[in-house]
């Protein structure tokens, strides 16, 4: 769906704009209306109505073809009888183009009061709008921002919630390790520490990717975090047995130790994750330490293959 970025939200193509479009329609008696947010290089019609069917598909104009980037340019309401006689807008391509003759434009504000485009009404003939409609347009336009200030709000709204739980968890997260580290001693209660809190709190996947970021983002210290990184990948297999083991599809009754024993085909899934997963993790943070899992895998994997492919 077309959208309109807003900085703090953005607003859409709706059906309740589609109804603003129509409401102004009817009360000023032309056959276009339209809700049209502005930017840099476009004007969107999040609402419209009274459009030729292509453009009312494609909802966009350049702006060489917009009377409502003057809305916005002069923060005020535009109003034309005939724009082929307006020394601005003469040369506007939407009169040849669109068959925009007559213009009547009240700005649209964001929830900071911005102007952020404009409700319009369009005649393809000259007419002389009178003060009682554009009364109308501009309570109407004033309605019309107050959804759209709403919709931003209640962006910002879920948006803030989302960012105070991201932090509660990592304030319990941080809280949680330093409690444990203020009683370490040596380096091995440090480790044990670390991996003690973060899989309580993450899971041991999740924990493993957490503590790549954080000792490389926050520490610089690469060393730490390609070992963590490895840990990721290395636990690939593990968890791709557990899953077939769940869903009942570990053939021959083999625990998974025997994965280290037995030269077997099926066993094609798990090294084929751990591929992946090292691809992706070598992808992302570029550590040596990641070469060493995808190296042993292709090891198991050319014996499995051998086989399977040579009898």
């Amino acid at each position: 769906m077309l959208r309109v970025d807003l900085g703090s939200g953005d607003v859409g193509v709706d059906e309740s704009f589609d109804r603003y479009a129509r409401i102004v329609r009817r009360a000023l008696d032309v056959p276009v209306a339209l809700v049209s947010l502005v930017e840099r290089d476009r004007q969107v019609f999040v609402g419209a109505v009274g459009l030729e069917p292509e453009l009312q598909e494609a909802r966009q104009t350049p702006l060489t073809h917009s009377f409502c980037q003057w809305v916005v340019h002069d923060q005020a309401p535009v109003v034309t009888a005939d724009a082929r006689l307006d020394e601005r807008l003469r040369d506007n391509l939407a009169i040849p183009d669109l068959g925009v003759v007559a213009y009547a434009g009240h700005p649209l504000r964001d929830h900071t009061g911005r102007i952020i485009g404009s409700l319009c009404a369009i005649d393809s003939e000259p007419r002389e709008w009178d003060e009682a409609s554009l009364q109308v347009l501009g309570d109407l336009a004033a309605a019309c921002s107050t959804e759209i200030s709403q919709r931003t709000m209640r962006t910002l709204a879920d948006r803030s919630a989302v960012e105070a739980e991201a932090l509660s968890r990592r304030s319990a997260l941080l809280l949680a390790l330093s409690q444990s580290l203020s009683n370490a001693r040596s380096l091995v209660e440090v480790a044990v520490a670390v991996e003690s809190v973060a899989v309580e709190h993450l899971g041991c996947l999740r924990a493993g990717l957490w503590l790549t970021e954080f000792f490389l983002k926050r520490l610089d210290q690469k060393i730490p975090a390609g070992i963590t990184a490895t840990f990721v990948v290395v636990l690939t297999p593990l968890a791709v047995f557990g899953f077939q083991a769940g869903m009942g599809w570990w053939s021959g009754g083999h625990e998974y130790r025997d994965y280290h024993r037995y030269i077997d085909w099926s066993w094609l899934f798990m090294e084929l994750a751990t591929l992946a997963s090292g691809a992706v993790m070598l992808w992302r943070y570029r550590l040596p330490f990641l070469v060493m899992p995808v190296a042993v895998t292709l090891w198991y994997m050319s014996m499995d293959l051998a086989p399977f492919l040579f009898g």
